[in-house]
């Protein structure tokens, strides 16, 4: 599926549609909103975009998902959409701006001082900028290893699966043997932060399972 916005700047204010194309059709997601525009898509088949309030002139940013959308919040722009179904945004539209997330039907304020988010990531990390104009640093969100694989709110059977196929054994960094550098995904499962998943991991892993919710 692929989305895109169609834009007719000949007339005045500019007019602008969201589409998705799939399944070698082209379907229009929006009607009625003002300047619906900036659409982004995940492999959840979801779609954001911002539309803009003709009188407040207020971007509000939306979500379209089987066939129906909802808006997320009536004062946000620049949303991101991630392959969890989480949206990341700058709001609100009058300053100061600041990077918020929308999980789970629930908005939270992710940064005090900064901008919008400059990534975002599937496991749901982002970077922003987080300090005041002209001298902004940038910040990274990182996830916790708690030995949560998917992401689901708890540590059940289906993360120990996981942490069985991403099980390495002890490695090695003196710069001489084998090592485990490249984990990806197994990353988060490498929860006392020493590149491998081992017999340690798994102690801790054990501790912290709380089964399904």
């Amino acid at each position: 599926m692929i989305t895109a916005s169609a834009f007719d700047f000949c007339r005045a204010p500019m007019e602008s549609e969201v589409f998705v194309y799939v399944d070698d059709q082209v379907i229009q997601i929006t009607g009625g909103q003002s300047q619906p525009a900036v659409s982004w898509i995940n492999n959840l088949d979801q779609v954001v975009w911002i539309s803009n309030d003709p009188v407040t002139f207020v971007d509000r940013i939306h979500l379209w998902e089987n066939g129906s959308s909802v808006m997320i919040t009536d004062n946000g722009l620049v949303p991101k959409l991630n392959n969890l179904g989480e949206i990341a945004f700058t709001g609100p539209d009058e300053g100061p701006w600041n990077a918020w997330l929308w999980r789970d039907g629930e908005i939270i304020q992710v940064t005090d001082e900064g901008f919008a988010p400059a990534a975002f990531n599937d496991w749901g990390e982002m970077t922003s900028l987080c300090a005041p104009i002209p001298e902004t640093d940038i910040c990274l969100m990182r996830r916790i290893r708690t030995g949560e694989a998917d992401f689901d709110g708890h540590i059940d059977l289906k993360d120990a699966a996981a942490f069985q196929n991403c099980y390495t054994g002890p490695g090695d960094f003196d710069g001489t043997v084998g090592g485990f550098d490249r984990l990806c995904d197994c990353r988060f499962l490498d929860i006392d932060h020493d590149r491998d998943v081992d017999r340690d991991d798994y102690a801790l892993f054990a501790t912290a399972m709380t089964g399904p919710e």
